[in-house]
C-alpha cells in the first residue's frame, strides 16, 4: 500500500463528501413556492454557498443584529455573492503552525482549523473553523473582500486556491 499524508486541500478535495455532502446531483421533494415539488440539486453546491451565508449570519448573531443586518445573496451564472454590512474581518496578521505570517481574512479563507468558534459559549452556526477554505479549495474562483478601518482585503483564488493573490487598497464603511 501507498502511505500518503495530504495537504488540508488535497483531502478536501479527495473527500469532498466528507467536509460538503454528496457532488452528486440528487432529487429530494421539497416545499417550493407553496407547493411540493421534486427537485434537483447537488448538497456539496448547497453546502458551499451555505458555509459563506452562515459566516455572515454569525455576525449578525454576535452583534445582536446590530451590524450584518442587511445581507444579500446574488446568483449570475455560476457565481453566487454573499455580502454583508458587518465590522469586516479583522486583518491584524497571524501565526500559522508553520511560522508564516497572513492576514486574519487569508487564514480564514485559506485554513482549515482556523476561526474563532472554538470555545463552549461562543454564539454562531460554524462551529469546526473549516467553511470557508472549503468553499475555496473546491472553487474554480474564490474572491474574498473584507473591508474596515478604510482598509480594504480583497483576496483572488483560482484552481482550487492554487493561485493566490491578495491587494490591499482603501475603501470607507466596513463589510465582508
Amino acid at each position: 500500500e501507498e502511505f500518503k499524508i495530504l495537504s488540508p486541500r488535497d483531502h478536501v478535495r479527495s473527500r469532498m463528501g466528507l467536509y460538503l455532502g454528496s457532488s452528486s446531483k440528487e432529487q429530494v421533494e421539497r416545499f417550493v413556492q407553496g407547493e411540493w415539488r421534486n427537485v434537483d440539486y447537488v448538497p456539496a453546491l448547497n453546502k458551499i454557498v451555505d458555509e459563506i451565508l452562515d459566516n455572515a449570519i454569525d455576525e449578525a448573531i454576535r452583534t445582536n443584529f446590530k451590524y450584518a443586518n442587511k445581507i444579500d445573496v446574488s446568483v449570475d451564472g455560476n457565481a453566487v455573492t454573499v455580502t454583508d454590512n458587518g465590522r469586516g474581518i479583522p486583518q491584524e496578521d497571524v501565526i500559522t503552525p508553520e511560522k508564516e505570517k497572513i492576514s486574519r481574512p487569508v487564514a480564514a479563507w485559506t485554513r482549515v482549523n482556523a476561526g474563532t468558534s472554538f470555545t463552549e459559549d461562543r454564539v454562531s452556526i460554524g462551529a469546526n473553523g473549516v467553511g470557508s477554505s472549503c468553499t475555496n479549495f473546491v472553487s474554480s474562483s474564490f474572491t474574498g473582500r473584507t473591508w474596515q478601518n478604510g482598509n480594504l482585503i480583497e483576496f483572488k483564488c483560482s484552481d482550487g486556491c492554487n493561485k493566490v493573490d491578495v491587494k490591499t487598497k482603501s475603501k470607507t464603511g466596513s463589510g465582508t
